[in-house]
């Protein structure tokens, strides 16, 4: 899979997120509201990234 395979499947597991979508309400009307999304969204894929990797590594302990 490339970065936007991965990319893609984080941004639709937070968007079906209670939590996310709570955040995107709260968000709309805000100047710096597609900030805060982005942020979060690209924060989510960065620990997605680091827990495969993490995963893949376990094994060899």
């Amino acid at each position: 899979m490339s970065y936007d395979d991965w990319k893609a499947e984080t941004q639709e597991r937070l968007t079906k997120s209670a939590i996310y979508c709570a955040l995107r309400n709260k968000c709309e009307g805000d100047p710096a509201g597609n900030n805060v999304l982005s942020l979060v969204d690209d924060t989510t894929y960065f620990a997605y990234q680091k827990t495969k990797t993490i995963l893949m590594h376990m094994g060899r302990i």
